[in-house]
């Protein structure tokens, strides 16, 4: 069971960062090219920072499903701003 939800788990976030890589940048979030320039040049590789900006975005998105919420750019930039720390917190 647990390397189901661990296998579940790799293929969305590579979903993410599939979608994510294929937008435009005039429709990314500023912050989220901010944060990408921010942690290379914390030493983070281009795939690392993506990963984080990736989880990021997934918090942000279960927000929206499990609250019935809109997309809140101001949630998604101050967990952004929290990165590289992993264990962030989402506030409603």
């Amino acid at each position: 069971m647990n390397q189901q939800i661990r296998k579940a788990s790799r293929d969305a976030t590579q979903s993410i960062l599939n979608a994510f890589s294929r937008l435009p940048e005039g429709v990314r979030a500023p912050e989220t090219g901010l944060t990408f320039q921010r942690l290379l040049s914390m030493g983070y590789q281009e795939r690392e920072a993506q990963h984080l900006i990736a989880n990021v975005l997934s918090g942000e998105m279960t927000m929206m499903q499990r609250f019935g919420e809109p997309f809140n750019q101001e949630r998604y930039a101050a967990m952004l701003r929290q990165l590289p720390r992993q264990n962030w917190r989402i506030a409603r």
